[in-house]
């Protein structure tokens, strides 16, 4: 009888434990936050590449050129994405794909 006691409050623990709508917001906001500084750090590391080969000081092969060239353009793309306010809407839908998880 004791057990199942525990039992039964260790569940409903759990379940009163789980973070708020706010806080969820919160986590996310700051997540993406995160996500947005490693992408500008990535991104200005990838153009300093870039001016070094365009100053003559580094020379990069065309192909690696190419490349670099697509990387900047997918961080741009992907650091405007991150470092942009979510919607009301936009934000219920991340708190709901994380539930569903």
């Amino acid at each position: 009888l004791v057990s199942r006691q525990v039992h039964s409050w260790s569940i409903s623990s759990f379940f009163s434990s789980a973070p708020s709508t706010s806080e969820q917001e919160e986590e996310i906001t700051a997540e993406r936050e995160k996500r947005s500084t490693e992408l500008k750090h990535q991104l200005e590391v990838l153009m300093e590449q870039l001016e070094r080969h365009n100053s003559g000081v580094q020379r990069i092969s065309d192909d690696r050129l190419s490349s670099l060239q697509k990387r900047i353009a997918a961080y741009e793309e992907q650091w405007r994405e991150f470092s942009r306010e979510l919607s009301a809407e936009e934000m219920q839908d991340l708190i709901n794909s994380r539930a569903e998880l």
